[in-house]
Formats: structure tokens, sequence, C-alpha cells
């Protein structure tokens, strides 16, 4: 995830991905090796927030002049 993540730190990564599995939007996969790596898998409540998440894009495409 921090190579597809450009401009943010390691520790703020990690400290957002923290606090997602905080507010249970995320979680770390169970089933995942150990390692370095720690694969995160949305919860219920993660899915949930497509639709608003896609409802704030297309307002913005609509309602700004950074239309893409």
């Amino acid at each position: 995830m921090q190579k597809n993540l450009r401009g943010i730190s390691p520790n703020l990564l990690s400290a957002r991905l923290a606090h997602l599995v905080d507010e249970q939007i995320i979680l770390r996969d169970p089933d995942a090796p150990d390692g370095t790596y720690a694969p995160y898998i949305l919860t219920k409540c993660g899915r949930s927030l497509g639709p608003v998440l896609f409802s704030l894009r297309k307002w913005g495409l609509e309602n700004t002049s950074h239309k893409s």
C-alpha cells in the first residue's frame, strides 16, 4: 500500500490504518501470512461507504472546476 500512496510517510499511513481498524471500517486479514505485508479488508461498515464516496465524487465532478 505504501508504494501506491506517494507522499505519505509510513508513520502517518500506519496511524491512519490503525484509526480505520479502531473504527471498524477495515480489519487486518486474519488469514494473512506473517511478515511485513499486512493485508486489510473492508468490513460491512467499510463497504457501506461505497455509495457515499461515489456520490461525493459525482458531486465534485459536477460542481467544481477540477473536472476529470
